[in-house]
Order: structure tokens, then sequence, then C-alpha cells
């Protein structure tokens, strides 16, 4: 197996690819992910941050649930991150409980609320932007 650095710096194992639909990250997204640094690292830090602050979870919980969120399995989600998939499916119950949802559909769903009520109050009238007239 090759190895590729991901988000804490330290190299992941890949997963081996295969030429049927049961791959995992087929060759040509590795070398995407390898071409744009990371799959953008940069925004995934921030989005990781803004998870972690706004919903109260840890680092590694706002990790998690970044992944999930793009639509990564808990198998690939352990990859990315370095760990077992057991770690991973321990985050997720752990973010379960601390988001009062029972699964991942309802984790994602809290993560987009937690956006959407971020982005009307960035863009709320006390912070200077119009509101919206109301239709005619």
């Amino acid at each position: 197996m090759s190895s590729r650095p991901h988000l804490n710096g330290n190299a992941a194992p890949r997963p081996p690819t295969h030429s049927g639909s049961g791959a995992l990250f087929p060759d040509r997204l590795w070398a995407r992910m390898d071409s744009t640094g990371g799959c953008h690292e940069q925004e995934n830090d921030e989005a990781i941050g803004i998870l972690a602050a706004e919903l109260r979870l840890t680092q590694r919980q706002a990790e998690v649930l970044h992944w999930v969120a793009q639509g990564k399995t808990n198998e690939e989600t352990a990859t990315i991150l370095g760990c077992g998939y057991q770690t991973i499916k321990t985050h997720l119950k752990d973010i379960y409980l601390r988001l009062g949802v029972n699964n991942r559909a309802g984790a994602i769903g809290a993560a987009y609320d937690m956006l959407y009520r971020q982005l009307r109050r960035k863009s709320s009238p006390e912070r200077g932007m119009p509101e919206k007239s109301p239709a005619q």
C-alpha cells in the first residue's frame, strides 16, 4: 500500500484500489486530491473549526462530522483521519448523543441547520445588510 499526507500531516495508508466498482478511492481521485493540496485543506480546516465551535464538538468529532457530511463512509473517514473504523463509529455515537440525533443523516441535518442559522445572523439588518422586501 502506498501512502499520502492527510489533514494532520502524517502519512495515511491508501486503501487498495480495484478496477471494479469496489474501489474506495480510484487512482484518479487520489491524483486529484494530491494535486489540490489534500483536497482544499484550508477550507476543510475552516469548516471543521466552525463545526467544533458552533456545535460544541471536540476537534476530532468535528473532523468526523465534516467528512461524513462530505459523503465519506466510515472506512473512508478512518483512512483520511488515520485511525480505525471502530474509532469512527465511537466518534459518531458521541456526535449523535451530543447533537440529540439518531443517525448520520440527523447529524448532517444538524450541521446544515447550524450553518443556515449562522448565515442568517451574518445577513441580519443589524449587520448593515438590507432586509428582503416583502413579495408584492
